[in-house]
């Protein structure tokens, strides 16, 4: 299952996705001005430097880019 979070979407609950464990996916258009997705449907702020959702359904090993602080 995927989610994507469209340009209306400012904020999401502490437990939005809570039990979604089928999750395998984010995406958010370049042109989001809040939240942003990498190849693997990791979801981050827009600039990359805090990683917020990991998706449930995603095993193995996950780089996270040099840009991540939080």
């Amino acid at each position: 299952m995927a989610i994507t979070l469209s340009n209306n979407v400012k904020k999401l609950g502490d437990y939005a996705f809570y039990g979604c464990y089928a999750l395998n996916s984010f995406s958010a258009a370049s042109s989001h001005t809040r939240f942003a997705t990498d190849v693997n449907g990791i979801l981050y702020t827009k600039n990359k430097d805090t990683l917020l959702l990991c998706p449930n359904a995603k095993a193995g090993t996950l780089s996270l880019p040099s840009t991540v602080k939080h």
